[in-house]
């Protein structure tokens, strides 16, 4: 895939491909999305994400968690910004576009 710019619908599609959501999954009172193993065994998806600040995410940098059943993200908390700002000297120059 080519890069693209942050975005929401950036992120959509690397969790789709990263987590590589394949089927829906039942186990007792349980239901999710998760990848088929070469065991075949089901195994629960879950993501998580600490974000740079995105519009319509919120004005601050969010942590967030996915739901792959409603194929979205939830906010889990919003970091301080002065401390994603020091996180941020600790990534790679060009990670974020």
């Amino acid at each position: 895939m080519p890069s693209a710019p942050l975005s929401l619908e950036s992120i959509s599609l690397f969790f789709r491909y990263a987590l590589s959501l394949t089927a829906w999954k039942r186990f007792h009172e349980t239901t999710g999305r998760s990848a088929e193993p070469s065991t075949g065994i089901s195994h629960p998806t879950e993501g998580y994400a600490v974000l740079p600040t995105i519009t319509r995410l919120g004005n601050a940098p969010p942590y967030t968690t996915t739901h792959p059943r409603e194929h979205a993200l939830e906010r889990r908390a919003i970091l301080d910004p002065g401390a994603w700002s020091k996180h941020l000297r600790t990534v790679p120059e060009g990670v974020f576009s």
